[in-house]
Parts: C-alpha cells; sequence; structure tokens
C-alpha cells in the first residue's frame, strides 16, 4: 500500500497539493479505507456501468433526498405543523415534479418505478409528519437546505494535523441541511446529514472514519454561521415515522476536534504514497461497495488505534 517511485509521488504532489478542494467525503474515504480511495480519486477507476431496470437502493435515496429538500425550501418560512391540507396539497404537487424530473431521464419499465414510486411518496410523506412534529417539539427549523460550499469561491480551513504541523485545507461540498436552532436565548445551526442505509457509530469520530459532519460544522462557521452540532438521520421508507439522531457531536467537542485533526493529516499522506488496504478500526466489516478482495488483495481492519498515530 505504499508507493515510493519518485515520478509517480511527483504526480501525487501535484495533482493533491495546496489548491486542490477536497470534498468531505474524499478525506473521509481515505480515513475509512485509503486503498478505496486510491482506487477511486488516484486511479479513477469505476465499475461498469449497466443497465437499470428499476432505480438501485442508492438512487431511491437519492431521489427521497430531493423530495425531502424541495419540500423544506418551498415551505421554508412557514413550516407547517402537520401534513394535512394545503401542505399536504404542496407536498403531492412537489412530488410529481421530482418524479416526472427522474422519468425523464432514466429508462426504467414503468410496471416496477410504479411500485417504487409508490414506497418513496409514502416512506417521506410519512417522514416528514413525523419530523414535523419532532421539529416543533424541539424549536428547530430547517434552514439551508442541500447547501452547496467551496465551490464558486475557495473556502479554506486551518488546524494542525497529528504531528502538530500547521495545515491549509481547501474544502468543497454539499451539505443535506442546515438546522437553525434557538439555543439559550443564542441562534446556533446543526448540520444533518441525511442515511439511506446504516448510521455511523460516533466512535468515528476516533480514526477519521466519520468526518463529514465535523467539515460541515467548519463549513458553515466560516460562511457566518454559529454551529452546533452534526448529526446524522436515517430515512428508513420500511420505518419512516422513526425519527432518531446519530452519531452527534458539538462543534468544539473533543471528538470534533479529533476528527478534524485527522482530516488535517490526509493530504500529506496522500502526497506521500500512503495507500493501505485496511479498513478503519470501527468499521470492522468491509462495505459493500468498496472494491473487492480481487482489487485489494486484503480486507484487513485495522486492530484498534488509527492509522494517523505514528
Amino acid at each position: 500500500g505504499e508507493i515510493r517511485d519518485k515520478l509517480v509521488l511527483d504526480e501525487l504532489e501535484a495533482k493533491f497539493g495546496d489548491a486542490y478542494r477536497w470534498s468531505a467525503s474524499q478525506l473521509e474515504k481515505y480515513a475509512q479505507c485509503p486503498f478505496a480511495f486510491f482506487v477511486e480519486r488516484v486511479l479513477e477507476l469505476d465499475e461498469p456501468s449497466e443497465f437499470e431496470y428499476q432505480p438501485s437502493p442508492k438512487h431511491l435515496g437519492l431521489i427521497a433526498h430531493d423530495l425531502l429538500a424541495v419540500f423544506y425550501k418551498t415551505t421554508k418560512g412557514n413550516l407547517p405543523e402537520c401534513l394535512e391540507g394545503v401542505s399536504l396539497e404542496i407536498f403531492e404537487r412537489l412530488a410529481d415534479e421530482v418524479f416526472s424530473q427522474q422519468e425523464e431521464s432514466a429508462p426504467w419499465i414503468p410496471a416496477l418505478w410504479g411500485i417504487n414510486k409508490r414506497k418513496i411518496r409514502d416512506g417521506v410523506r410519512a417522514y416528514i409528519e413525523a419530523e414535523l412534529t419532532s421539529l416543533a417539539k424541539n424549536h428547530e427549523e430547517p434552514h439551508l437546505m442541500e447547501h452547496p460550499f467551496g465551490y464558486d469561491e475557495p473556502l479554506t480551513i486551518q488546524g494542525t494535523n497529528m504531528a502538530g504541523r500547521p495545515v491549509k485545507l481547501r474544502i468543497c461540498g454539499s451539505i443535506d441541511r442546515v438546522d437553525r436552532y434557538l439555543e439559550a436565548g443564542e441562534v446556533v445551526h446543526h448540520v444533518l446529514d441525511y442515511k439511506w442505509k446504516n448510521t455511523p457509530s460516533r466512535n468515528g469520530y476516533e480514526d477519521g472514519s466519520v468526518l463529514q459532519g465535523p467539515i460541515y460544522l467548519c463549513a458553515i462557521r466560516i460562511d457566518g454561521l454559529e454551529p452546533g452540532k452534526c448529526r446524522y438521520r436515517r430515512i428508513d421508507l420500511t420505518e419512516p415515522k422513526k425519527i432518531s439522531n446519530a452519531a452527534q457531536t458539538r462543534a468544539d467537542s473533543a471528538r470534533f476536534n479529533q476528527a478534524m485533526t485527522i482530516a488535517f493529516s490526509i493530504p500529506e499522506r496522500v502526497r506521500g504514497g500512503l495507500f493501505e488496504a485496511s479498513l478503519a478500526a470501527t468499521m470492522r466489516t468491509w462495505p459493500w461497495h468498496f472494491p473487492g478482495r480481487e482489487l485489494c488483495r486484503s480486507q484487513a481492519v485495522l486492530p484498534g488505534g488509527t492509522r494517523f498515530d505514528d
């Protein structure tokens, strides 16, 4: 997993230099498994595409994300307390528009798409009903939806790596949602990242396998918003009314600081050609969407600690 050829190292230095814009997902992918990052971002390999007769589970999640985002964008400033009457009509209209956009570009089998369309519509409707109750109870409201940062204008964060050296990192990305919350008379903003399947564990902050939330908190702070917590929420269309947050941590907490120190350590490792094929300890099992054993020649998991400790 270590590259020593000077020509290759020079290429890595040029590609991933100070001007490179890192997304939160890229940094997280490296911390989870450097070789998976190497395959995706250095070799730029991808699985061969196949004709899809119906949306993949990942695509279903993206459609659900789109529907949630457009609903909260439309009702921002006039958030309903429940989904009925006019608010339900708004939801149904927006669902039709989202599905129509999908149908223009995706040649799915109509019967199968019809089943999935009902699944998304019913699941997201029930999810929003439950979430509106949760938002009202906690005095929160969606403020930004699918919020991009660092694309048009460079966004730079600063910190120190595991060796204590100062690092500047240019970042970019898109935040699923930023919620506005009144805490002790002060307005703070919580970052929310939707997950379609599993939500991460808070232990992932310790070895960097969970980095998106902390980086998003840094991004909104630079945008002038007071950061509160980052958290993850699963959209489960089989149990859409079950609203729970996972891997919550506050800005400037010990977990947040550990995760950011790891994030600041990654560019130097990438430029140094370190791409070991081993998972972060807190992940435990090899994800199905990572390169398989035929490519990695390994599905090792670190026994403990982090790959950044030395």
